[in-house]
């Protein structure tokens, strides 16, 4: 009796500082710790937390939602793509697009994002006369590890016959985002195991501690995007997508979606030698050659254009409907010079 009292006393002197530690840091120092509301509203409408092995969040399944005015719709698997039938018709060869925010088509209709626009031009001289389905499975705040841990949640349901991944810059961000209840996407540096980080980010006294080590990280220097283990680990990233390709036998390319900002010279003008990260394309053709992966530059399709022609809006530089109408024929011929849809 007198050990189980111990016992008792014990946890309740460690859990007793923890409540009130929770209490204090949800009521005087949550700041930084969750996204506008709106933000998050929208947010916990996208997408729901998963917490399934590598795969931390995905697409909400079966959502259907507006948001300026765009409405977005939800398959089961939580994809935003029109109904995949569970067993592939014959005649018919599936590409699967992977990615973010960028693939997912965030802004515009889903008949005017890349995915859609690249099938479309498929179908205009399709492989040996098969239909070609492309399946849009970009996730908003996606990066490259996330986007393969969602390839290996939902292959055999797809079953594809090819893969791309889209990719842009803000994938060199190593951390990724973790979905919070509350609708709030954070990025944790703290090293703690993967198996108890989804139950320790309930907890506002850790997420303070992450907040806090992620500021401290930024302000030291020793977290710069495109330096240091922000190259490391996306390249890891990117030579694990390409193994995984390897061993199920899929054909695999990474399209690089281009960062629709001109450059110093000329702000309003898109050109290859004057642009933001141009460092970073670099250093993803060279992880792609590396790793024996075709890379398409879309930026090369839409060099010379106004960026504002481009932008969902002023405020949200995403690829609009015009951008995606020009990356679908490049994809296209892309896809028909590296023979992806062409395996027996």
């Amino acid at each position: 009796m007198r050990r189980a009292r111990r016992v008792v006393l014990a946890l309740v002197a460690t859990m007793v500082p923890l409540a009130l530690a929770e209490i204090a840091v949800r009521t005087w120092f949550a700041d930084g710790l969750s996204s506008p509301q709106p933000q998050r509203e929208a947010t916990l409408q996208m997408l729901e937390r998963v917490d399934r092995g590598a795969l931390r969040f995905r697409g909400r399944a079966n959502a259907r939602f507006t948001l300026a005015g765009i409405e977005y719709q939800h398959d089961a698997l939580g994809l935003r793509t029109p109904p995949i039938a569970a067993e592939k018709p014959a005649g018919v060869v599936r590409l699967l697009c992977l990615g973010d925010s960028t693939t997912y088509g965030l802004g515009v209709a889903e008949t005017d994002c890349w995915p859609r626009r690249l099938e479309a031009e498929l179908n205009t001289r399709p492989p040996r006369g098969q239909r070609v389905e492309v399946v849009n499975a970009g996730v908003p705040a996606f990066n490259t590890a996330d986007a393969l841990a969602l390839f290996e949640d939902i292959v055999d349901r797809v079953d594809p016959d090819a893969v791309l991944l889209g990719w842009f810059a803000n994938d060199l961000e190593r951390l990724g985002f973790h979905l919070l209840d509350d609708g709030t996407l954070f990025p944790d540096p703290l090293p703690v195991p993967d198996a108890l980080r989804p139950i320790l980010l309930h907890s506002a006294v850790y997420c303070k501690l992450a907040l806090s080590t992620r500021l401290r990280m930024e302000r030291d220097g020793s977290y710069v995007l495109g330096k240091g283990e922000n190259l490391t680990v996306p390249g890891q990233s990117i030579a694990a997508f390409a193994r995984t390709m390897r061993e199920r036998k899929l054909p695999f390319a990474i399209i690089e979606i281009p960062t629709l900002e001109g450059g110093g010279a000329k702000p309003l003008e898109l050109s290859i030698g004057d642009h933001p990260y141009r460092e970073f394309s670099e250093w993803l053709e060279a992880t792609a050659a590396n790793n024996a992966v075709p890379r398409l530059r879309l930026l090369d399709a839409i060099v010379g254009e106004p960026p504002p022609l481009l932008w969902v809006s002023m405020q949200d530089h995403h690829p609009n409907a015009a951008a995606c109408q020009r990356f679908g024929p490049a994809i296209a011929e892309f896809v028909r010079k590296h023979a992806l849809l062409e395996r027996d």
